[in-house]
């Protein structure tokens, strides 16, 4: 019985966990929508205040696969975003970072 409840609870977080990956927003501050995500998710959001002012943003996705979900977020605006380490997202308007070195031989 025991094993039982301890199964069933792990169960439960688990599907409260799942249900918190999904961002619902409608004509929402952005900046307001990746800090829901953060505070849901664990993911950290790096933005310039001035640069997202005003920008207003509509999704409903699963924040589990972290590009798509960024895609379509910023779909429309002219932020763009890199991913690092699938746990850190840099968000900037009209420039990416670069995350990984260039490939050159001697």
């Amino acid at each position: 019985m025991k094993k039982l409840m301890i199964t069933l609870g792990l169960l439960v977080v688990m599907v409260a966990n799942v249900a918190a990956q999904q961002i619902k927003a409608k004509d929402e501050p952005l900046a307001n929508v990746l800090q829901q995500v953060m505070k849901q998710t664990g993911i950290h959001f790096y933005w310039l205040p001035q640069e997202v002012e005003g920008v207003l943003v509509s999704v409903d996705a699963d924040c589990r696969d972290l590009k798509a979900f960024m895609d379509q977020l910023l779909k429309g605006t002219d932020l763009k975003y890199t991913i690092f380490n699938n746990r850190y997202v840099h968000v900037l308007k009209n420039r990416l970072l670069v995350n990984q070195m260039p490939a050159f031989a001697l």
